[in-house]
């Protein structure tokens, strides 16, 4: 996998996956997470993993002086969804991340 590779195969926003969970999923995406889903619930309950849906962004800002371009800030955000009641994020918010 390269750096500028997309996890998913499908694109989804914020929005979609906020509203809809897993069942914004579609195609492989959706195959992939149940995949792992129905190992889950092979294992013991102690070894059970817990799965999320994480989101990040970066992007930086640069203005060009005399001597080429300079970099004058930068910003990060990381949201993600879990399948237990509430999810968590960076802004604070609680969000429902309903089951298929």
């Amino acid at each position: 996998m390269e750096p500028t590779d997309e996890l998913f195969t499908f694109g989804h926003t914020k929005k979609s996956i906020g509203e809809n969970g897993v069942r914004a999923l579609q195609g492989v995406d959706s195959a992939r997470f149940g995949v792992l889903e129905e190992a889950n619930a092979l294992v013991p309950a102690d070894k059970k993993l817990e799965f999320f849906i994480a989101r990040l962004s970066y992007k930086y800002y640069q203005r060009l002086v005399n001597d080429g371009w300079s970099r004058i800030g930068r910003q990060q955000a990381l949201h993600w969804y879990s399948m237990a009641e509430k999810t968590t994020s960076d802004t604070g918010r609680t969000n429902r991340f309903p089951r298929s």
